[in-house]
């Protein structure tokens, strides 16, 4: 038999929360939660905030060499992304954590293994939307008649057979489900 948990009171209150609790001056944090309820979407969805940096022009995203011994080697000389110093960021509080590699750069992490990169925006929007484009071309508007013949043809070589039989309607799509008050209560 498993011995029951003990039973802990935590209490953790955020001591520049309390402050502004304390001091009446909560209305920048409610003001964030009231954009976070009128926002578009789901109230769990939450996407990275945007670094900005002094030049406008200029986006910027961090780069991990975890994932690969030469990620950043790649994205600076066959990407085009150029390393970020201090002095580029507008805000340094948005950094969080970060701080500077022996070469002047933002980096972040325990072994300052991610690099903050920039490269200028109307570029990086333009390489963006060529690689949607691309992407929708190499994937196809496929109907699920061309997906059935093309397996008949892979086994058979003749997709005929599949696409004069095929019957029915493939349906996607998302249904909501509601509780009621009777099944809530």
């Amino acid at each position: 038999m498993s011995k029951p948990f003990p039973k802990l009171r935590v209490e953790s209150v955020d001591q520049d929360v309390q402050a502004e609790v304390a001091a009446g001056r909560t209305d920048a944090a409610w003001d964030i939660l009231e954009r976070r309820l009128a926002a578009e979407g789901s109230a769990f969805a939450r996407g990275k905030d945007p670094i900005h940096l002094e030049d406008p022009s200029l986006t910027a995203r961090w780069f991990n060499s975890q994932i690969s011994a030469d990620r950043i080697w790649r994205a600076r000389h066959h990407q085009g992304w150029h390393p970020v110093t201090p002095d580029m960021v507008a805000d340094g509080e948005q950094l969080g954590g970060a701080d500077t590699s022996p070469s002047g750069y933002v980096c972040r992490g325990d072994r300052h293994q991610e690099l903050l990169m920039c490269a200028p925006k109307d570029r990086y929007d333009a390489l963006q939307l060529k690689k949607a484009q691309e992407s929708d071309r190499l994937m196809g508007l496929r109907t699920k008649e061309d997906i059935a013949a093309a397996a008949e043809a892979r086994q058979t070589g003749d997709g005929d057979l599949v696409r004069q039989h095929l019957v029915g309607d493939v349906v996607d799509g998302l249904e909501r489900v509601t509780t009621t008050d009777e099944l809530a209560g």
